[in-house]
């Protein structure tokens, strides 16, 4: 079984670069097409979620200790800056580098 601290750096990188790979072949030049800073909130708020599936899980199935609800706060507040930072990221972007004719219909913001 893969486990994710167990990994190297390089291991990682092997994986993004698959990940890469496979995207190109599905999605080709669709990113020039979408709002790409709305491509990562959406994942972010994706991470949330499991993060909180991850926390229900472990209060469910194992010996769910502070250490590990400590570490899952930090991530909070880490992708909680992410978000932050995309945010402000976004008002430097100009409307013409907004279009999204390519990100389907997304929960919410196409409502």
């Amino acid at each position: 079984m893969n486990r994710l601290h167990k990994l190297t750096d390089e291991q990682i990188n092997e994986w993004y670069q698959a990940r890469v790979e496979v995207g190109k072949e599905q999605y080709a030049d669709d990113h020039l097409q979408r709002y790409n800073l709305v491509d990562i909130m959406e994942e972010i708020m994706d991470a949330h979620r499991i993060l909180k599936l991850f926390q229900n899980r472990m209060l469910k199935e194992c010996n769910y200790n502070a250490d590990i609800d400590g570490m899952i706060d930090v991530i909070k507040l880490e992708l909680k800056t992410i978000e932050d930072d995309l945010k402000f990221l976004d008002s430097f972007v100009a409307d013409e580098a907004c279009s999204d004719e390519k990100g389907g219909e997304r929960v919410w913001w196409n409502e």
